[in-house]
């Protein structure tokens, strides 16, 4: 006869969608599967700081980033190189991750004062 565990575990796990968790305890096997689907990551960008007409778009403010950190690309429009209006202009940027199975892509959106 196999003594009963008096014992409560507990396990906490966070999983990516699809990915398996396997562990032993005693004679027991825990199995868990992640049931969640594709998560979107967190666009952070800041809007940046203001600029004189005639500045060219760069990487100084098309700088967004994800959290997680995920391998993807960034769109941006306008593009860098893009000469924006004097006044206050809207930046948009798309992210599409490598990892489609895992991860959605996601959007954001920021502000820049051109002043003139």
């Amino acid at each position: 006869m196999i003594p009963m565990c008096t014992k409560w575990l507990s396990l906490t796990a966070t999983l990516r969608a699809g990915l398996t968790a396997m562990m032993v305890i005693g004679m027991a096997v825990l199995t868990v599967t992640s049931a969640r689907g594709a998560t979107t990551p967190i666009i952070t960008w800041a809007n940046p700081a203001s600029i004189a007409y005639g500045t060219l778009l760069s990487a100084t403010q098309l700088n967004a980033t994800t959290t997680p950190t995920v391998p993807g690309t960034f769109v941006y429009l306008p593009a860098s190189g893009s000469l924006p209006t004097a006044g206050t202009n809207n930046l948009y940027v798309t992210f599409t991750p490598t990892d489609t199975t895992n991860f959605t892509p996601a959007t954001a959106t920021v502000s820049i004062t051109v002043t003139p």
